[in-house]
């Protein structure tokens, strides 16, 4: 979803836009600052926006493992998880593998295209391990990584793309709305109001329960995999 597509929606719940209308530059540029504030207090809040982003990554000869976050193989944010991959073209799909999956590969440094990755969330830097390894190939893999909404940069023009969970869509465009109402001199509607905080209530208890899954995983030394992460 456009930045200004969910700028207009948010509109449209306060009836400042009918469909089809969009709102003038000046405007789309003051609900964005509006949005990206509403986004950050969220995370302070414990509703930690997430959204997806699209990484490529070189693969090297003969390397096994690659570090992911400031300063890693991979220099962008540290991911929260890994949701998906494929090597070169979306015909060459990889799998996410556990932890002990990796584990009871016997030859890690085995030749071929990569078929299957494991991420270990380690902090600062997370460790991505790729099996085989290539081999004077040329690979690239391209990642589909969620990560948390922290800058202004996450999207800084109305003309960017979003890619949150589907279930952030709603409580993102009712709680927008209510914020840019009284610019407009419009009061939001008690069903408006009903659906915020039904949808940012729901967010907090989301993430409450993945962070009490993740600790729980450390204290009990079960490793916690893409599928115990995909749902944040």
């Amino acid at each position: 979803m456009l930045v200004s597509d969910l700028i207009n929606a948010s509109l449209r719940k306060i009836g400042v836009l009918s469909s089809g209308e969009a709102i003038e530059s000046t405007r789309q540029a003051e609900a964005l600052i509006a949005l990206q504030n509403m986004l950050r207090l969220w995370g302070a809040l414990g509703a930690t926006s997430y959204y997806i982003v699209k990484e490529t990554l070189s693969l090297v000869d003969a390397k096994v493992s690659y570090t992911w976050g400031d300063g890693g193989d991979i220099a962008t944010a540290r991911p929260t998880s890994v949701l998906g991959g494929h090597v070169d073209t979306e015909t060459r799909p990889v799998n996410l593998i556990s932890e002990r999956e990796y584990r009871n590969i016997a030859t890690k440094t085995t030749p071929g295209q990569p078929t299957s990755i494991y991420v270990n969330y380690t902090y600062p830097l997370a460790t991505m391990y790729v099996y085989p390894v290539t081999s004077g190939d040329g690979h690239s893999l391209y990642l589909d990584a969620l990560k948390p909404f922290t800058e202004t940069s996450s999207f800084a023009t109305v003309a960017d793309t979003l890619s949150f969970p589907v279930y952030y869509e709603e409580p993102i465009i009712c709680n927008l709305a209510i914020r840019l109402a009284p610019e407009y001199g419009r009061t939001a509607s008690e069903d408006l109001k009903s659906l915020a905080l039904f949808g940012l209530t729901a967010l907090k208890e989301i993430h409450a329960v993945n962070k009490m899954e993740f600790v729980e995983s450390i204290l009990l030394r079960t490793p916690v995999g893409a599928d115990t992460l995909r749902s944040k």
